[in-house]
């Protein structure tokens, strides 16, 4: 079974808690220490290398993980309550925008700041150069196994 950014699969049903705290870990922390070469565009060290070349190509749509920049104070000197309303406003406020673009925002999470959203290919540079967002990370699948080499 496949274990995606947005949950994990197993016996048919989707476990939207584990798997989805899983993945976006995984996408925050990928994002948080994507730092891209000297010389690199500033939109570039937004994106992963194979997002950067994908950009290139310029055709079709990537599914993605958006993560909002955090303001300027940082999201853990605000109150539980005012850090739910920032994500829900900043994320709101950047789909209302994006929208006319062709970028479709499937998902909103209402305590990370990000969201899922299918990018047209073309607009991954404009996306990655917008100074809310902090990086924008491929959905990628991963196979988990068992110790013992038998799929969940």
């Amino acid at each position: 079974m496949d274990m995606r950014i947005l949950g994990l699969v197993g016996r048919g049903r989707w476990w939207k808690g584990p798997g989805l705290a899983v993945g976006l870990l995984i996408g925050a922390c990928f994002a948080a220490s994507a730092q891209g070469p000297a010389g690199r565009p500033g939109w570039a060290a937004r994106l992963t290398p194979g997002l950067v070349s994908r950009a290139q190509e310029g055709t079709g749509s990537q599914r993605c993980i958006v993560v909002l920049q955090p303001p300027s104070g940082g999201l853990q000197a605000m109150e539980a309550r005012q850090r739910s309303d920032w994500i829900a406003r900043a994320g709101s406020e950047l789909a209302a925008e994006l929208a006319p673009s062709g970028v479709t925002v499937t998902r909103h999470f209402s305590h990370l700041p990000m969201m899922a959203a299918d990018v047209p290919v073309s607009r991954l540079v404009t996306l990655a150069s917008d100074p809310r967002i902090a990086a924008v990370v491929p959905v990628r699948v991963v196979r988990v196994q068992r110790t013992q080499g038998k799929q969940l």
